[in-house]
């Protein structure tokens, strides 16, 4: 976390109001309690109707040594996924793996 340090997964202390606003997460692991079923908007605001689609969020952290694998612990790779349903169907999956100080690097598998 960018404010205090803490390596653990999901949003720290005032950044999941009441409201639940995802305004406040401030990087990306905070979004693994995210379970998006407002509707979805273009950049302009203009909604878009999907709302028979939700999207889930997941974010686990990586074995530094085998990258393809769950760590127990802090690493500095984190696995998000991101799954979109149409009801209980899944109807897509977008894997990312964000590695700490770098970039976003495209995972398969």
């Amino acid at each position: 976390d960018p404010q205090t340090g803490s390596g653990a997964l999901g949003p720290d202390g005032g950044e999941w109001p009441a409201a639940q606003t995802r305004a406040l997460f401030d990087d990306v692991d905070d979004y693994t309690v995210w379970d998006g079923t407002r509707v979805l908007q273009q950049k302009d605001g203009t909604p878009i109707d999907l709302r028979r689609y939700r999207r889930v969020v997941t974010v686990i952290y990586l074995d530094s040594q085998d990258p393809v694998s769950p760590s127990a612990g802090e690493t500095d790779y984190k696995l998000i996924t991101v799954t979109v349903l149409e009801g209980a169907e899944v109807a897509g999956v977008f894997r990312t793996v964000r590695v700490r100080g770098g970039r976003d690097v495209d995972y398969a598998g």
